[in-house]
């Protein structure tokens, strides 16, 4: 039996409130489904990943308490990718 491609974007996010909301953007440009992950950034950054996970279709958005670093940021991306279905994760930077 062959699996069905399905891929996703995986964009850790600490910080880049400034910048993500481009990234975004052109990432939904192409229906790619996207998670935000976002590693515990503050306020500000975390109330823009919000706005974005609720007015983008196809934005998924998955919290980190703490600041864990890229790679355990990534990791859970590519986890939550996984658990959503996705054969295959492209990881592209918030900035």
């Amino acid at each position: 039996m062959t699996e069905t491609f399905k891929a996703c974007a995986v964009i850790p996010v600490y910080d880049h409130e400034r910048a993500v909301g481009r990234v975004v953007a052109e990432l939904a440009r192409n229906a790619l489904p996207i998670i935000l992950v976002d590693d515990g950034s503050g306020a500000s950054c975390a109330r823009e990943l919000q706005c974005l996970a609720s007015s983008t279709p196809g934005v998924t958005l998955l919290r980190l308490p703490v600041n864990r670093g890229k790679g355990a940021a990534v990791t859970a991306g590519l986890t939550a990718a996984q658990e959503a279905g996705c054969t295959h994760a492209l990881q592209v930077d918030a900035d």
